[in-house]
Parts: structure tokens; C-alpha cells; sequence
């Protein structure tokens, strides 16, 4: 129980009831501060508070601009790291990725099929059973030579 609360009816009933009366009693005191107490607590705590500055290492400052240092040099970085990695050149065997997600799959047949049917840009690399004409039969061959078990895709 706190010096400003008064007890709990319930806290009382358990208490004998001469040692009810004389808690009742010290309830009803406010409690004295002199002027000169008062002020002094006060000083006190100006002083404790007023000392506790916060203090800031001066490298903690510079700490963002170390930080926007650090994110270009990395941008940097990868932008050369990126230009560094060879490209694929025109010279080198097309693939039958056709939709470009890295692998050979149902998908790229499903993908050339749609070109054509469209009537869309179709790659030239898409006639794979060699006969001039990209149509419905490079997509059955490619289909097949999907599933097959020694898939020479």
C-alpha cells in the first residue's frame, strides 16, 4: 500500500480491529513538507537532471554521412561488378528458354505456342524441325523432345 492510498475496505477486515483504527487514523494525516524541504528537493533534482546531459561521440555524428559514403561506394561497386559480367552475345547458340525465367520447361513450349498462334514475334530459333516454318509442328517436336527421357533440349 502506497503512503498516499488509503487501505482497501477488505485489507482492513482482515486486520484486528485496533490496528484498523490506528491505520484509519494515519490515513487521514497529509503529510507535512516544510517550505525549506520542498526547495531543497527541488534543487536537488534540477541539479541531477540539469547534469545528465547526453553526450554524443563525435564519430556517432559523422555516423550518417559514413553511412551515405558507405551506400555509394556499394552502388558503385555492383554497378561494376554489373558491367563486368559478360553479356551474351549474338554469336553464341540461341536457347529454347523462350520466356527467359531460366529454365527449359512446358512453359517455353506453352509460350512459343501462344507467339504463334498470335501471329507475334516468334523467334527464329523456334523451328525445330528444320523445315523454314515456325508453325504447330516445331511446337509437337519441341513438346516431345520436352518429355522424352534423353531430352536433347
Amino acid at each position: 500500500m502506497n503512503v498516499n492510498e488509503s487501505p482497501d475496505n477488505e485489507e482492513l477486515d482482515e486486520l484486528p480491529p485496533d490496528i484498523r483504527a490506528v491505520l484509519a487514523e494515519e490515513a487521514k494525516v497529509e503529510p507535512f513538507i516544510s517550505a525549506t524541504q520542498d526547495e531543497a528537493i527541488l534543487v536537488a533534482a534540477r541539479a541531477e537532471l540539469g547534469s545528465s546531459k547526453i553526450v554524443v561521440h563525435p564519430l556517432l555524428r559523422t555516423g550518417r554521412w559514413v553511412a551515405v559514403a558507405a551506400a555509394i561506394v556499394l552502388g558503385f561497386v555492383l554497378q561494376q561488378s554489373q558491367r563486368e559480367q559478360p553479356q551474351q552475345s549474338s554469336s553464341e547458340a540461341p536457347t529454347a528458354d523462350f520466356n527467359r525465367d531460366s529454365a527449359i520447361d512446358i512453359l517455353d513450349v506453352m509460350f512459343l505456342a501462344q507467339r504463334i498462334e498470335a501471329n507475334s514475334d516468334v523467334p527464329p530459333h523456334g523451328d525445330f524441325n528444320q523445315d523454314g516454318v515456325i508453325d504447330q509442328t516445331d511446337v509437337d517436336v519441341f513438346a516431345a523432345n520436352l518429355v522424352r527421357l534423353d531430352n536433347p533440349i
